[in-house]
Protein backbone atom coordinates (compact mmCIF):
# COMPACT_ATOMS: atom_id res chain seq x y z
CA UNK A 1 0.00 0.00 0.00
CA UNK A 2 1.23 3.41 -1.37
CA UNK A 3 0.82 6.76 0.69
CA UNK A 4 1.16 9.76 -1.20
CA UNK A 5 2.95 13.21 -0.17
CA UNK A 6 2.93 16.20 -1.32
CA UNK A 7 6.83 17.37 -2.68
CA UNK A 8 7.94 19.21 0.91
CA UNK A 9 8.11 15.66 1.82
CA UNK A 10 11.47 15.81 -0.11
CA UNK A 11 13.04 18.65 1.50
CA UNK A 12 11.74 17.44 5.11
CA UNK A 13 13.14 13.95 4.59
CA UNK A 14 16.40 15.89 3.74
CA UNK A 15 16.31 18.40 7.00
CA UNK A 16 15.68 15.37 9.18
CA UNK A 17 18.91 13.34 7.77
CA UNK A 18 20.81 16.78 8.13
CA UNK A 19 19.68 16.59 11.68
CA UNK A 20 21.16 13.23 12.62
CA UNK A 21 24.34 11.74 13.62
CA UNK A 22 25.59 9.59 11.00
CA UNK A 23 28.46 8.38 13.33
CA UNK A 24 26.66 7.72 16.51
CA UNK A 25 26.92 5.38 18.64
CA UNK A 26 24.07 5.93 21.07
CA UNK A 27 21.05 4.11 19.74
CA UNK A 28 18.70 5.77 17.19
CA UNK A 29 20.53 8.91 16.84
CA UNK A 30 21.67 8.26 13.58
CA UNK A 31 17.87 7.10 12.68
CA UNK A 32 14.31 8.91 11.48
CA UNK A 33 11.77 7.98 13.51
CA UNK A 34 8.61 7.64 11.41
CA UNK A 35 4.99 7.49 13.33
CA UNK A 36 2.50 6.35 10.84
CA UNK A 37 -0.24 7.60 13.28
CA UNK A 38 0.66 11.05 13.67
CA UNK A 39 2.36 11.26 10.18
CA UNK A 40 5.71 12.40 12.24
CA UNK A 41 9.28 12.29 11.23
CA UNK A 42 11.49 13.03 14.34
CA UNK A 43 15.18 13.33 14.05
CA UNK A 44 18.24 14.03 16.79
CA UNK A 45 21.97 13.90 17.26
CA UNK A 46 20.72 14.48 21.01
CA UNK A 47 22.06 18.44 21.13
CA UNK A 48 18.38 18.87 19.21
CA UNK A 49 15.49 17.62 17.49
CA UNK A 50 13.52 18.27 14.42
CA UNK A 51 9.88 17.44 14.67
CA UNK A 52 7.62 17.45 11.11
CA UNK A 53 4.25 16.48 10.67
CA UNK A 54 1.92 16.77 8.09
CA UNK A 55 2.49 13.59 6.46
CA UNK A 56 0.84 10.45 4.97
CA UNK A 57 2.02 7.00 5.83
CA UNK A 58 0.25 3.94 5.13
CA UNK A 59 0.40 2.49 8.60
CA UNK A 60 0.28 3.32 11.97
CA UNK A 61 3.28 1.98 14.16
CA UNK A 62 6.47 3.84 14.67
CA UNK A 63 9.61 2.83 12.82
CA UNK A 64 13.30 3.46 12.64
CA UNK A 65 14.74 4.29 9.50
CA UNK A 66 19.10 4.61 9.61
CA UNK A 67 19.93 7.76 8.42
CA UNK A 68 21.70 8.45 4.92
CA UNK A 69 22.32 11.24 2.64
CA UNK A 70 20.44 10.25 0.04
CA UNK A 71 17.44 12.92 0.19
CA UNK A 72 20.20 15.07 -0.20
CA UNK A 73 21.07 14.47 -3.62
CA UNK A 74 21.13 16.67 -6.48
CA UNK A 75 19.51 14.44 -9.34
CA UNK A 76 15.73 13.74 -7.12
CA UNK A 77 13.23 15.59 -8.25
CA UNK A 78 12.30 17.76 -5.58
CA UNK A 79 8.63 19.20 -7.29
CA UNK A 80 6.84 15.89 -7.59
CA UNK A 81 4.53 14.31 -5.25
CA UNK A 82 6.48 11.15 -2.59
CA UNK A 83 4.54 7.81 -2.64
CA UNK A 84 5.67 6.11 0.27
CA UNK A 85 5.07 2.52 1.44
CA UNK A 86 6.69 -0.57 3.42
CA UNK A 87 7.33 -3.98 3.56
CA UNK A 88 8.14 -6.45 6.46
CA UNK A 89 11.79 -5.06 6.69
CA UNK A 90 11.84 -1.62 4.28
CA UNK A 91 10.46 1.97 3.83
CA UNK A 92 10.20 2.37 0.01
CA UNK A 93 10.05 6.40 -1.44
CA UNK A 94 8.81 6.60 -4.97
CA UNK A 95 9.76 9.96 -6.78
CA UNK A 96 8.84 10.15 -10.40
CA UNK A 97 11.10 7.49 -11.87
CA UNK A 98 13.24 7.01 -8.82
CA UNK A 99 12.38 4.38 -6.09
CA UNK A 100 13.92 4.23 -2.60
CA UNK A 101 14.64 1.59 -0.21
CA UNK A 102 15.61 1.69 3.11
CA UNK A 103 15.60 -0.78 6.00
CA UNK A 104 13.30 -0.09 8.93
CA UNK A 105 12.62 -1.82 12.41
CA UNK A 106 9.94 -1.61 14.79
CA UNK A 107 10.56 1.00 17.57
Amino acid sequence: EWSKNPPKLMDALRDAMQTTDLTATRYALNCLQFNGKEGQITATDSHQVLIQRGFNFAWEECLLIPSSRIFDSIVLPRDLPIEVGKTEKHVHFRIGPWQIRRPSRPL
